[in-house]
């Protein structure tokens, strides 16, 4: 996620959300999950992993290979969910998998082939290495559609994580055409849609602690973060 590492310019007010009572409380009752309705979930796990020195998305975590793990998070979530890698039979998964669109590995175009695939007007996307995004944030970010927005992206410590956000079937277009040009930057990519950030004092308010947002780029990660209590 080298590419999303830098700060960007945004609006210092956030936008009033709507008053749902913070993440991880009570909305939805024990044992009966809220399914997020018009939204697909999708794994992203398309990237080389040079960092890594192995395919990540395979890598053991509790138990379960990487990818999987993180669309566990979404069983509940969502009608609908999917795995998004270059080539299935590199995969030994029993997860839906959906093959790429765009032979080159850049997120980008990963979430393009999401939003194609997805029988949802909406996509939540999330990288294979972020084991530690959590439910209750799911919901918050997807309950900050509408006004207009084609994405709905978190801002924590003033950097935007697109790999953790919602994205609208308006954005097909635009993105197709920055990948033509060869401007595979996510973050640029925003740039070119109505984007709603939703900023970090929101995101404490309603319970977040920024766990959501490590992800593993290196051994040295993996190994740091497996430590850390889920």
């Amino acid at each position: 996620m080298d590419q999303i590492s830098r700060k960007i310019q945004v609006d210092p007010k956030p936008r009033r959300s709507s008053p749902r009572g913070p993440i991880g409380g009570t909305q939805v009752p024990i044992g009966e999950p809220r399914i997020i309705e018009g939204v697909t979930g999708a794994v992203l796990a398309g990237g080389r992993s040079r960092r890594f020195g192995s395919n990540k998305a395979l890598t053991l975590w509790h138990g379960k290979p990487l990818a999987a793990a993180v669309l566990e998070v979404f069983k509940d979530l969502f009608r609908e969910s999917f795995v998004v890698v270059k080539k299935k039979e590199a995969f030994n998964l029993t997860v839906p998998l959906i093959e790429d669109m765009d032979p080159d590995p850049h997120p980008l175009g990963g979430i393009v082939t999401a939003l194609t695939r997805a029988s949802m007007e909406n996509v939540f996307v999330c990288a294979c290495d972020m084991p530690f995004v959590s439910a209750a944030l799911v919901r918050f970010l997807c309950d900050q559609r509408g006004n207009g927005a084609a994405a709905v992206i978190p801002l924590w410590a003033g950097v935007p994580q697109p790999l953790c956000g919602v994205y609208a079937s308006s954005c097909v277009a635009p993105f197709r055409e920055r990948i033509l040009h060869g401007e595979l930057s996510v973050v640029g990519a925003l740039a070119s849609v109505n984007t709603h950030f939703v900023h970090e004092n929101e995101l404490r308010r309603w319970g977040e602690t920024g766990m959501s947002f490590q992800d593993i780029d290196t051994p040295a990660d993996f190994e740091r973060l497996s430590k850390s209590p889920s």
